[in-house]
Parts: C-alpha cells; sequence; structure tokens
C-alpha cells in the first residue's frame, strides 16, 4: 500500500512537469526556425496549458 499523501503525488507531479519542459524546450527553440508562427503559438500555449494545470 503507498504512502504517498495528496501533497507528495502533487510535488511530484510538478517536478515531472517542469522536467519534460525544461528538457523540451531547447528543442524546440532550436526547431523555431522550422515551424510558422501558428505552429509555434501552439507548441507554446500547450505548455502553459500544462503548467497552469499543476498550479
Amino acid at each position: 500500500m503507498s504512502t504517498l499523501t495528496i501533497p507528495d503525488v502533487h510535488d511530484e507531479a510538478i517536478a515531472l512537469v517542469r522536467e519534460a519542459v525544461t528538457a523540451y524546450l531547447p528543442v524546440a527553440r532550436a526547431r523555431r526556425v522550422e515551424m510558422d508562427t501558428q505552429t509555434w503559438s501552439l507548441v507554446v500555449d500547450e505548455v502553459r496549458d500544462v503548467v497552469a494545470h499543476t498550479a
């Protein structure tokens, strides 16, 4: 049986999201030149949406 509490799970989820975003943004920035403005905006909006849901 798990002994994790809701705050533990929330903190772990936030850490995972931050790790993923931190790892992905340099890749996205490097590929930015390949994206049109609309596609780049969709990527940024998706990241913001994920972060907003973890706040």
